[in-house]
């Protein structure tokens, strides 16, 4: 004959879930993802990979002089060369969502930071979110459901 099982604090847990429930998803943790993301596509950017972890394609040979010309690197294809655009990555957070965007604004030379952007994710897809990130997002949220509980 099949044993029944008692969950002890059951009551006590559905009364704590019910109470934080509202609070799970939030500005808090939406923000911090936010921070996370915009963080993260900058440093990957930086360092010449692209959403997938592969390194992006070389610069053509003209541009590649272009750039050794005023001095700024062509071993690495980094997306940089005003600052502009990766200077003007952000993040809003509502207790809704987040959106990870470029802020209105144009570099030197005249060229919106976001169509700058949608231009070059074409070629080089940066802009997105990694299975590597995709993990790090949920452990962000593991980490601040396990909060809400120690404070409830």
């Amino acid at each position: 004959m099949a044993q029944p099982i008692r969950l002890k604090g059951a009551k006590e847990l559905n009364r704590l879930f019910k109470k934080i429930g509202a609070d799970i998803f939030n500005a808090e943790l939406f923000g911090e993802i936010g921070a996370f993301m915009t963080t993260s596509i900058a440093y990957r950017t930086s360092q010449g990979e692209d959403m997938y972890g592969d390194e992006f394609d070389e610069y053509s040979e003209k541009y590649a002089k272009k750039r050794a010309d005023i001095g700024l690197p062509v071993n690495i294809v980094d997306l940089f060369y005003t600052g502009s655009m990766m200077g003007s990555l952000t993040w809003d957070a509502s207790d809704e969502k987040v959106e990870v965007f470029f802020m209105p604004g144009t570099d030197k030379s005249g060229v919106e930071n976001s169509l700058k952007a949608y231009y070059l994710n074409v070629k080089r897809e940066f802009f997105g979110i990694s299975d590597v990130e995709r993990e790090e997002i949920l452990d962000l949220a593991a980490d601040h459901v396990d909060k809400l509980i120690k404070k409830g």
